[in-house]
């Protein structure tokens, strides 16, 4: 058995990406936007930006996809409280 906990959006864009123009017009957001986020230098926190997660979320249907795809069964599917990350059992069949 192997666990997963993978990015998570309902609405994830689940189609194929065909160059790296497309990624960007897709994914620009996840590359540019600027979130504030807590750090700690020397015990003392700090505020930094960074850029949210360069990473590819996918839909509940779009992870069964990919693992099914590769040989894997997926024994439980459980949404984080975030609503933004995704805990994936499965098993190699």
């Amino acid at each position: 058995m192997v666990l997963f906990i993978e990015l998570f959006r309902e609405d994830a864009y689940d189609g194929p990406i065909d160059s790296f123009d497309e990624y960007m017009n897709l994914f620009a957001p996840d590359l540019t936007t600027l979130e504030e986020r807590s750090a700690f230098n020397a015990g003392k926190e700090v505020k930094i930006k960074l850029a949210q997660v360069p990473a590819r979320p996918r839909s509940k249907a779009g992870y069964l996809s990919e693992l099914g795809r590769y040989g894997f069964e997926v024994l439980t599917f459980t949404v984080l409280e975030s609503g933004m990350e995704c805990r994936i059992i499965a098993q190699y069949s």
